[in-house]
């Protein structure tokens, strides 16, 4: 939220959910984490190579607040990170055949793929 002065107020919480890497559905605070999402809010959470910011890309102000945070020129196109091919449904229009191959050689696990 931004104040009168122009300065972006943050509340910061932090969960380690190290120990439920496997079943993240145990997680005791996970709905707490969901809600914020849900409810458009940003989170940070780490990746392999950078801390990152994190929104529901299917929202459009939550995805709007991202490039707020960032000072990012909303031509500058954000990363969408998906748990499963059904979730590309949501951000491009066909797949190629040979992407499908590389899901299913890779997931799970770390890819990255182009989609228009």
């Amino acid at each position: 939220m931004i104040n009168k002065k122009g300065v972006i107020k943050l509340d910061t919480k932090i969960w380690d959910v190290r120990e439920y890497n496997e079943d993240l559905q145990q997680y005791p605070k996970i709905n707490e984490i969901k809600d914020i999402v849900l409810n458009g809010g940003l989170i940070g959470l780490p990746t392999e190579t950078v801390y990152g910011l994190a929104a529901n890309a299917t929202d459009e102000e939550a995805v709007a607040k991202i490039y707020e945070a960032k000072g990012r020129p909303s031509d500058n196109p954000l990363i969408v990170h998906i748990h499963s091919k059904g979730q590309l449904k949501d951000f491009t229009y066909t797949l190629d055949p040979r992407v499908e191959k590389l899901m299913q050689a890779f997931w799970p696990g770390p890819i990255r793929l182009y989609c228009r």
